[in-house]
């Protein structure tokens, strides 16, 4: 007659099945956060590409050459200051 999971005499094989199952189960919930993680942060950046990309497109090339002047400036100030 074969040994049943719940006898003693053969329970370090069913012992140790559960012991990895928890690991494998631990561990798949680990991965699972790090790819919600890494997709919550790829959203983000996206975001903040768009957000920039829009504020560019708004502006007139003279728009953004006096800008970039008031910048030149800024910093020409600052390393003389």
């Amino acid at each position: 007659m074969a040994p049943s999971a719940d006898d003693p005499a053969a329970g370090g094989a069913a012992r140790r099945a559960g012991r990895r199952a928890g690991r494998t189960s631990r561990r798949s919930t680990l991965l699972k956060l790090l790819g919600v993680a890494g997709l919550a942060g790829v959203v983000a950046t996206g975001a903040v590409v768009a957000r920039d990309t829009r504020r560019r497109q708004q502006l007139t090339p003279d728009q953004v050459r006096a800008r970039l002047h008031e910048r030149h400036a800024e910093l020409g100030a600052e390393r003389e200051g």
